[in-house]
């Protein structure tokens, strides 16, 4: 279906059903900027022919990762085929499902044209569609009120008032209104992309509306709702947004207070939920949702919809409108700048649903005092115990091509990152470029940092100056407090890397026999360099009763040079250098080391062919155990005292058939 074509850059992705009914997600790679904008100016169904490499859906490679399996498995998709061929021819469409497909992709294109960010809120708010680099998503984020911008049962409760005042002005009847609401809703469901928490409002409002025949109460109709929801998807209850959806509208009809009391009681029922889901929370989120939902259902959806029907004749309207929504964005900005953000860490599941029974007591009771202290009590003692960790680790996050290391010490008295990872870009015309909302460090290491209470990096630690190993630099200055940054001597000059910097930055160069933060000694380079491989600052560190050397992308005459001016060092752990290429892992500085186990930091169907024959070949002919986090994903060395144990992420089999056959330990 046209609206189920997503266009970035040269990249389109859609999802459609095979032959035998099975619903599948293929990208494609344009090659021209005529053959995007044909996809661009897509309107009606496409019968499709494509071949390639058919896979499942990935699964989280990471702790705290975004889960994209469960994501697409909502929409009824388990594999992706990544295409090399593809033919397509358009239909027309043939039933009233695919009519409302296409009226939903007429939309999307005419909401294009409008200025932004009014076009992006017709989007958001009328058919469900969202764009990589809205700049104000952040703040909405943080201040917790995201979900008015997303489609639920406020959005159907506000367009369902709309029609209904629209039609009594038009003197028609009560049963007359009903009727064409009953008949209208399911229509609005399609063109509204057909989220979780839609489903559920549109089965209420579809009970609502047909229970002076039935008899239905509004407990009744959540309960049908939830029952329908769950016959569409078993696994509905599985995600936050399904989870939140249905506690909230249930306890909608339970909580007695009206006002900042139940939106105070709301925010308490729904908090357990977020912070699993989202590690962190503002203060000022209460506030400003109270303060902003009846600005946003009196002006801003009404706005909205105004706007996008006045503007082809009357654009006066929706310049306006636009001009107030850049304002609201202003202070939605600034409010997010204010102090209050609190990084709580991710509670195990046992522990949430704790903290919800025990929120459901508070709201059952609210006067009882003892039921509020629990509560309070609770979540200071989980929050210690989130932020005082008596065990430390050593993390390799599974970032891609590329490296990023966690060391936290036990009570995180420290917190080093080394590296950040990145996008390799290559050149490609401007309209090619893939727009990304997140970067793979805010989608992988901070996102894990962040579930375990963290929001500080005492010293940030760049190998060289590869995209691949501080690519994402700014990202985690900006989201991150960093104390330090560290980087070998010679490139704390080279605008390539100061263009990464906010002001504040404080750098340090460091070189052979500097000590970083009294738990990483550097043991390369010997004097101040270029930024490139062969100067990568690499550490050696005592973590737990084994020692780690930190490599970058140090080549094998590095390797010798360490060798040479630190015969005895010891080595337990070797993090290979350049991601297993030939370059690195010279066999002689393998003997010599005689490490247990070698770490390989390395990108899926990366075009490097990394890791390379020749390194595992090394690595076994002397007895060196491998592991990569193609294969296991986010390996971790959790620790206490002088003992611990690895953890993966993966098992390592879920991913064997993305890797070269050689690669497979």
């Amino acid at each position: 279906m046209p609206d189920q074509v997503d266009v970035n850059g040269n990249l389109v992705s859609l999802i459609g059903k095979t032959s035998d009914g099975q619903r599948e997600q293929v990208s494609w790679r344009c090659k021209t900027e005529n053959e995007q904008q044909w996809w661009l100016n897509l309107r009606l169904p496409l019968l499709i022919s494509a071949s390639g490499k058919l896979q499942p859906v990935m699964v989280p490679t990471n702790v705290a990762q975004f889960n994209l399996r469960n994501y697409y498995r909502e929409r009824g998709v388990c594999n992706q085929l990544r295409a090399d061929q593809l033919t397509y021819q358009q239909v027309a469409p043939v039933d009233p499902i695919a009519h409302c497909h296409c009226w939903r992709a007429q939309l999307h294109a005419y909401f294009r044209e409008l200025p932004q960010p009014l076009g992006q809120y017709c989007d958001r708010l009328l058919i469900g569609l969202s764009s990589p680099g809205e700049d104000w998503q952040q703040a909405v984020r943080q201040l917790g009120i995201l979900h008015l911008f997303c489609i639920s049962g406020m959005h159907v409760v506000l367009a369902v008032g709309i029609l209904r005042r629209c039609l009594i002005k038009l003197r028609l009847t009560r049963e007359s209104i009903d009727l064409f609401l009953i008949l209208s809703l399911p229509a609005y469901l399609v063109i509204a992309g057909g989220a979780v928490s839609l489903v559920r409002a549109v089965i209420m409002a579809e009970c609502r509306l047909l229970s002076r025949h039935c008899h239905l109460s509004g407990t009744d109709a959540w309960s049908i709702s939830l029952i329908l929801g769950l016959l569409h998807d078993p696994l509905l209850l599985m995600g936050m947004g399904g989870q939140l959806s249905y506690l909230l509208s249930l306890m909608l009809f339970y909580v007695e207070e009206h006002g900042w009391q139940q939106s105070i009681q709301l925010n308490l029922l729904g908090l357990p939920t977020i912070l699993h889901g989202a590690f962190e929370f503002h203060c000022l989120s209460l506030i400003t949702s109270y303060l902003v939902m009846p600005f946003f259902g009196a002006i801003i959806f009404p706005g909205t919809i105004l706007a996008a029907l006045t503007y082809c004749w009357l654009p006066v309207i929706g310049d306006i409108f636009n001009t107030m929504l850049l304002i609201f964005h202003r202070l939605l900005i600034l409010m997010d700048h204010l102090p209050g953000q609190i990084c709580y860490g991710r509670p195990p599941g046992p522990v949430t649903l704790l903290l919800l029974i025990l929120a459901l007591l508070v709201v059952d009771s609210p006067r009882q005092r003892w039921r509020w202290a629990t509560l309070i009590i609770s979540y200071l003692l989980i929050f210690v115990a989130i932020h005082a960790p008596l065990n430390g680790e050593v993390t390799f996050v599974d970032i891609g091509q590329g490296d990023s290391i966690i060391i936290r010490t036990p009570l995180n008295r420290q917190v080093i990152m080394i590296d950040t990872g990145g996008r390799l870009n290559f050149a490609q015309g401007r309209w090619a470029q893939v727009k990304t909302s997140r970067s793979n460090a805010e989608r992988c290491s901070l996102n894990y940092l962040k579930s375990k209470g963290i929001n500080h990096i005492d010293t940030l630690c760049l190998t060289h100056s590869d995209a691949d190993h501080i690519g994402d630099t700014a990202a985690v200055l900006q989201h991150m407090k960093v104390g330090r940054v560290v980087v070998p001597a010679g490139m704390e000059s080279m605008p390539k890397f100061t263009k990464k910097l906010t002001t504040a930055t404080t750098v340090q160069p460091a070189k052979a026999d500097d000590m970083i933060d009294n738990v990483l000694t550097a043991v390369h380079p010997e004097r101040a360099g270029r930024g490139g491989n062969e100067d990568s600052l690499t550490m050696w560190g005592h973590f737990g009763g084994q020692s780690f050397l930190f490599t970058g992308d140090l080549d094998r005459a590095g390797e010798r040079a360490v060798i040479q001016r630190y015969p005895d060092l010891h080595v337990d752990v070797l993090k290979l250098g350049h991601h297993g290429s030939r370059t690195a892992t010279d066999p002689e500085a393998i003997k010599h080391w005689r490490p247990h186990l070698g770490i390989i930091s390395a990108g899926r169907f990366n075009r490097y062919g990394h890791p390379n024959r020749e390194t595992t070949s090394t690595l076994q002919a002397n007895g060196v155990q491998s592991m990569s986090t193609q294969q296991y994903g986010m390996i971790t060395y959790q620790y206490r005292g002088h003992h611990g144990i690895w953890k993966t992420c993966l098992r390592g089999d879920e991913l064997k058939w993305m890797l070269p056959p050689y690669s497979n330990s």
